[in-house]
């Protein structure tokens, strides 16, 4: 009898692993006995098992006894809030993260605000100072609700961080494992852009928004840029994204989408551009 008590363990070691079936957060002796009963009873007699749980990676749809063996992978938060309360919804792609809407808060995550409302002169010379800064493209706050800010590299890497709690800008490297997951930069920028055209009423870039499918859900916008002058350009032709790396020539490394290419080009931006910001989960 002892053989095949052990025999019956070793074979279910796997279940026995696994099964709180006391549910006091632990899988101890208790647990282990009432497996061990259920097996010499043929208490599942009949019974298919396996994992019950939808929300489990290998849900078993057929399973009317749920065996302890479901498995979870990473799964993102559908939504995030930043600290002026705006609320992002995001996306899974692989094993990352990603918000789908371009950022819009105007303070830091401790709640010191981010400076704004330069001059086209004030604006040029940050870079002396380093001063982080954001713009909203044209000063028109409709755009901001459309497309989000814009924000120097300074706003970027400062160490009271722009992004929510949990969340960063994106690394070089990063943005990379994004597009290689999406089949290389070639073909990522069309599986990120938002669907649909300006002229059409049905999209926020202007046509031909070559290869827009947005089948990884990112939906990137072309929120345009504020250029090293001042100077506003770009909005409806080009989506600018920081990451969180610079280059050491004075620039950083960000990523640049546009409306007649499927692609997505890695550049190197001044840092007194404001580019938009997509931040990516811990």
């Amino acid at each position: 009898m002892k053989k095949v008590i052990f025999i019956v363990i070793a074979v279910m070691a796997p279940l026995m692993a696994q099964c709180d079936w006391n549910g006091d957060g632990a899988v101890d002796v208790v647990d282990i006995v009432q497996t061990v009963d259920c097996i010499l009873n043929d208490c599942w007699a009949g019974e298919i098992l396996g994992c019950t749980d939808p929300a489990a990676t290998n849900y078993n749809p057929n399973a009317i006894v749920d065996d302890c063996s479901c498995e979870y992978g990473f799964v993102c938060e559908s939504t995030v809030a930043d600290i002026d309360n705006n609320t992002y919804q995001t996306v899974q792609i692989g094993e990352q993260c990603w918000m789908v809407e371009n950022l819009k808060v105007t303070h830091y995550q401790n709640g010191d605000p981010i400076p704004t409302d330069y001059s086209d002169s004030e604006w040029a010379s940050l870079d002396d100072t380093e001063t982080g800064a954001y713009a909203v493209y044209y000063d028109d706050p409709s755009n901001a609700v459309s497309y989000g800010n814009l924000y120097n590299w300074y706003a970027v890497d400062d160490a009271r961080d722009i992004c929510p709690e949990g969340w960063h800008v994106p690394t070089d490297l990063e943005w990379t494992e994004l597009t290689d997951y999406l089949g290389g930069t070639t073909v990522a920028g069309g599986k990120m852009k938002s669907t649909g055209a300006i002229e059409n009423g049905d999209g926020l870039w202007y046509a031909p928004n070559t290869g827009a499918t947005n089948e990884s859900g990112f939906t990137a916008l072309p929120a345009g840029y504020r250029g090293i002058d001042a100077f506003y350009g770009g909005m409806g032709y080009y989506g600018r994204y920081w990451s969180s790396m610079a280059d050491g020539n004075g620039s950083a490394w960000g990523r640049g989408l546009v409306y007649t290419d499927s692609g997505v080009g890695r550049y190197s931006f001044s840092r007194r551009y404001g580019n938009s910001v997509r931040c990516t989960g811990d």
